[in-house]
């Protein structure tokens, strides 16, 4: 019961590291890519426009935090592999 209960704790600690460094990296991705024109919504913000990826508020456009997830999410296990790939080279 101890193990099962430390290895869900673990985990979700886990996803909420991937959550969490995911959203920024791919938000400031988008901005710095976008030069600022491209908005994205508030983490965990569904409310406003569910399951769409891209919308406009107003004349701003705004992307889903989904997809600023997914990019940083990307762009963080891209460099862990290259680094691990670049190690085992030595």
């Amino acid at each position: 019961m101890f193990e099962a209960t430390l290895g869900f704790l673990v985990r979700l600690i886990w996803f909420s590291l991937t959550q969490c460094l995911g959203y920024w990296t791919g938000r400031g991705t988008i901005h710095a890519l976008s030069f600022g024109n491209l908005d994205v919504s508030d983490y965990g913000y569904f409310h406003q426009k569910p399951l769409k990826m891209f919308w406009h508020h107003g004349k701003q456009p705004v992307i889903s935090f989904l997809v600023a997830i997914a990019l940083g999410q990307f762009l963080w296990f891209g460099a862990f592999f290259s680094a691990m790939v670049y190690l085992s080279r030595g």
